[in-house]
């Protein structure tokens, strides 16, 4: 389905290279900071992927250091400078009606817990403000949607689901093509119809699908999470972000999102955030069963010369799928892991 799910490990045993990057000149920034060299810098943004416009301030808590305070800019942007290696959450409280966000970083020591790192490390924390609101579990919300639909419209969406599962997807189409002219407001139909051809590997028609669902229900998770993917594919990055980060507000258990985004990051080279975000996946319900998330977060562990951490993460990766091709190498990597610890 994404590419980097094809990669192999040694692929992540790069040393990370973070590109120090000046603050926005607008940006008002405590200089005095915690002590340190390093940097924190980030954006907001709205529930709908833009930025925001107006100044909000922006705390760093730590249990060390207390709590740093910044200001963003007109487009929502914030650094904090002058940081010492710590564990950090940036916070931002946007007001009644939004839910609190909050993201945290941690600022190590050394590269390798032995080798001390001399230069200013850059940490970039995107911020995404999530609506108050009560959501429903989706399979509630996808009865409530099957129960609006016209009889006839909810004959012709089970069927092509039976259709989908006997491996006869032409067939299903044709019945959600059919159930879409009957009730054209079935968001359902709409992504099973995207599904299907994102398996497929049409992803310019699976895209238009998902978007005709959100046109219908704007907050529907399917339909976020499948752009999201679907744009991954076509390497539009900054398109499939939003959609993913709006999955993953609307269903704050869901584990998809989070990983897809690790991946995302990964393709980016960007492996702060990716690990962050693998992270996330991995703390919610399910999460640990992902084996390709252990993988992925092995190597960002090793390129860090977090060893330990490494270990245990491709010691999971072979216990959730020992029959992988790549299983003896991961057995090798192990095996100089800890040969180093």
């Amino acid at each position: 389905m994404f590419s980097g799910n094809t990669k192999s490990i040694s692929a992540l045993l790069v040393a990370i290279v973070v590109a120090c990057v000046s603050a926005n000149s607008q940006v008002r920034v405590n200089e005095s900071g915690t002590g340190g060299i390093h940097v924190i810098q980030g954006r907001i943004y709205l529930p709908d992927g833009s930025t925001i416009s107006n100044s909000l301030v922006v705390k760093l808590e730590s249990m060390n250091f207390g709590t740093v305070t910044v200001y963003t800019d007109n487009n929502g942007a914030f650094t904090f400078k002058a940081l010492a290696p710590g564990n950090y959450r940036v916070v931002v409280d946007a007001g009644q009606g939004f839910e609190v966000a909050n993201e945290s970083v941690t600022i190590d020591p050394g590269a390798n817990g032995i080798i001390r790192i001399s230069a200013p490390q850059v940490f970039t924390v995107p911020v995404y403000l999530a609506p108050k609101r009560t959501v429903l579990p989706k399979n509630e919300i996808l009865n409530a949607k099957l129960a609006a639909m016209p009889k006839g419209t909810q004959d012709l969406y089970e069927k092509a689901r039976g259709a989908v599962a006997k491996g006869k997807p032409e067939l299903a189409v044709t019945d959600l093509q059919q159930a879409l002219a009957i009730y054209k407001d079935c968001g359902p139909c709409a992504i099973e119809i995207g599904k299907i051809q994102l398996m497929q590997g049409k992803l310019d028609e699976a895209a238009s699908y998902f978007r005709r669902a959100l046109e219908i229900d704007k907050n529907d998770f399917e339909a976020h999470i499948n752009l999201g993917i679907t744009l991954m594919d076509e390497k539009n990055y900054d398109s499939a972000e939003p959609e993913l980060v709006t999955a993953a507000l609307l269903d704050k258990t869901a584990v998809t999102p989070h990983y897809y985004i690790g991946l995302m990051y990964i393709e980016k080279k960007e492996y702060e955030v990716a690990q962050r975000a693998f992270e996330t996946a991995r703390s919610l319900p399910g999460g640990d069963k992902f084996p390709l998330l252990h993988r992925y977060l092995g190597g960002i562990y090793v390129a860090k010369g977090l060893n330990k951490q490494a270990v245990n993460e491709l010691e999971k990766y072979l216990q959730l799928a020992p029959d992988s091709k790549d299983a003896a190498k991961i057995r090798q990597t192990i095996s100089g892991l800890k040969n180093k610890i």
